[in-house]
């Protein structure tokens, strides 16, 4: 990507990924990256990083705990969204709750 591969490349190497609100943006962990500027006037910017592993290609860490199911049910968010978030169970079985489907347990869905 830059001539130098055995250093870090420059601020002034870097290409700002700009998204609107509700855009997504995927990455390999290892490509140098960082959170940009926000420039919204009195307003929180939230990001939502997933990580994954390779295995059964679930998250690394629990993640989804970042948003508690309260606030899941305040934004009246959809089966399919909130097993994307990993509340549900990935095969073979990952991420049970008492042998239970995290969305039966949590949600009752």
């Amino acid at each position: 990507l830059w001539k130098d591969e055995n250093r870090p490349p420059l601020v002034e190497e870097a290409i700002p990924a700009e998204l609107e609100p509700g855009d997504a943006t995927i990455f390999l962990g290892n490509l140098y990256h960082a959170g940009g500027e926000n420039k919204t006037k009195d307003e929180k910017r939230e990001v939502f990083g997933v990580f994954l592993m390779k295995a059964f290609y679930r998250q690394a860490e629990n993640e989804y705990l970042m948003i508690p199911p309260e606030r899941c049910k305040e934004l009246k968010m959809t089966p399919k969204e909130l097993r994307m978030l990993g509340y549900g169970i990935s095969q073979p079985s990952c991420g049970g709750v008492n042998y239970k489907d995290p969305m039966e347990s949590v949600f009752g869905i």
